[in-house]
């Protein structure tokens, strides 16, 4: 029987990739912040998107939840499918489209540098399950909140 992890590899996702996704756990939004500006379809760093709001939960691997073990992603299945109709390279293309970036939006914390997709989940967890470089994204650029 075919694993996961062997389908992932056949469709070209190395094991290194793999092993990465299962080590990384997500972390959570900090807390204290509130939106200073909203951006619209910026191109952001996959890399630097570091947790889920609403499906994910922090502490937990991508992997777990690629894998549907933790956080709420139930229509990864068919994102999955797209990727094997696709291929990989074409599936990753994808995430410069700005039509595929409608309704995704994370928000970004300049004190730590680090993105938190808020809609598209499924789409932001098939990111960096297939190691995508860059996608397009609106953003809300946090700031911590005035307490006066």
């Amino acid at each position: 029987m075919t694993t996961v992890e062997q389908k992932l590899e056949l469709l070209g996702i190395p094991a290194t990739h793999i092993k990465w996704l299962k080590e990384i756990k997500l972390k959570s939004a900090p807390i204290g912040y509130s939106p200073k500006k909203d951006i619209e379809k910026q191109t952001i760093p996959v890399s630097k998107i570091v947790g889920l709001d609403l499906r994910g939960e922090s502490g937990y691997s991508w992997w777990e939840h690629f894998s549907q073990e933790r956080g709420e992603l139930p229509r990864l299945a068919f994102l999955v499918r797209r990727l094997v109709t696709l291929g990989l390279e074409d599936f990753k293309e994808t995430y410069m489209k700005e039509e595929y970036a409608k309704d995704l939006s994370t928000l970004y914390f300049p004190d730590f540098d680090m993105y938190i997709g808020v809609n598209g989940s499924h789409r932001i967890t098939m990111a960096k399950v297939t190691n995508v470089e860059y996608l397009i994204a609106d953003v809300s650029i946090m700031e911590v909140k005035d307490i006066n």
